[in-house]
């Protein structure tokens, strides 16, 4: 997972979520990316993007559900709570 100022889109919040780790696999995806409300700040971005990834360990290791379910599940719910503007790019 990457959080970071998209370069084109007025330098706004966007996270991308990643099928495999970028970092360790010569083939990775990107399974989503999505724009942050213009409303929030640098910090509560942060906050978001820690949030999501302990939501998405616990969902995985804990729970045992699939990281397309957990991403899903989530994403619904920080839609539903403003955070999250619009999808970029959704993929499998």
């Amino acid at each position: 997972m990457s959080t970071a100022r998209h370069p084109f889109l007025w330098r706004r919040w966007t996270t991308r979520l990643y099928l495999g780790d970028p970092a360790a696999d010569r083939h990775f995806k990107t399974h989503c990316t999505f724009l942050y409300s213009a409303f929030l700040s640098k910090g509560e971005v942060h906050e978001v993007h820690d949030e999501l990834c302990q939501k998405l360990d616990s969902m995985a290791e804990d729970d045992g559900f699939e990281f397309t379910y957990a991403a899903s599940s989530i994403l619904d719910e920080l839609c539903g709570r403003g955070v999250i503007e619009r999808m970029l790019e959704w993929g499998n």
